[in-house]
């Protein structure tokens, strides 16, 4: 699931916060693993067409507030889905903080050859998380 992630992500822009839900992934009989339920996939930023392949992303907002709103709502869920699939979860904290912090990043597919860098930036997701929460 957290190369998935990494291909959606680099791909779209997109984040799927609730990957670990029953059901969003499945495997398919070639053991290849596909989103099925992107209901929760946060897109952080808008693509235009036109712009989709240049370097240059635009920051959304809205999305972004939308996320800080529901982010409180998702600390019991990853913390829930931590013990059955910790690497997803720390993928996702990881996209997070990336998407926050350096939009400037759009291929993150380096996460998947590195996965102390996932959770480096799980470990920054959290820490920032706190302070934000400390903050308010």
């Amino acid at each position: 699931m957290s190369d998935a992630l990494i291909e959606i992500y680099t791909n779209t822009g997109r984040i799927i916060v609730d990957a670990t839900a029953i059901k969003n992934f499945v495997k398919t009989p070639d053991h290849q693993v596909v989103c099925v339920d992107v209901g929760l996939a946060l897109q952080l930023e808008r693509r235009e067409e036109t712009g989709f392949k240049t370097a240059i992303r635009r920051n959304s907002i809205v999305s972004l507030e939308t996320w800080r709103d529901l982010s409180a709502d998702f600390n019991p869920f990853f913390i829930s889905h931590q013990g059955y699939n910790p690497q997803t979860v720390k993928t996702v904290k990881a996209l997070l903080f990336i998407k926050n912090n350096r939009p400037d990043i759009f291929n993150v597919s380096f996460l998947k050859l590195h996965p102390d860098r996932v959770a480096l930036c799980a470990n920054a997701y959290d820490e920032q998380d706190t302070q934000d929460a400390i903050a308010y």
